[in-house]
């Protein structure tokens, strides 16, 4: 998904607020409508270890994603746990 058109655009574009009707088809018809791993980028946002709650994926919005997963009956999403935190005085620093 690196190569792909939303890569190259500023990340708010994909996610647009829900009553952005203009937003939303923008990215939907001008980004996800050119773009040669829509597919894969569906289903993506579909598999349960990353699916994806918000924006746009694959040319979808949230809802009509949820609708996807209920009609291929998906099932819930999987969390992966990554175990809990180190202590404070365990962590690395960030890197300037």
């Amino acid at each position: 998904m690196t190569e792909s058109p939303c890569s190259r655009i500023d990340p708010e574009v994909m996610f647009p607020h829900p009553s952005d009707v203009s937003g939303i088809e923008f990215a939907k018809q001008q980004v996800c409508g050119a773009c040669h791993v829509r597919a894969e980028c569906l289903e993506w946002a579909l598999n349960q270890f990353s699916r994806s709650d918000y924006g746009i994926f694959g040319g979808l919005t949230e809802d009509e994603r949820k609708e996807l997963v209920k009609s291929r009956q998906l099932g819930k999403a999987e969390r992966l746990n990554y175990g809990s935190f180190p202590p404070k005085n365990k962590r690395l620093t960030a890197a300037a």
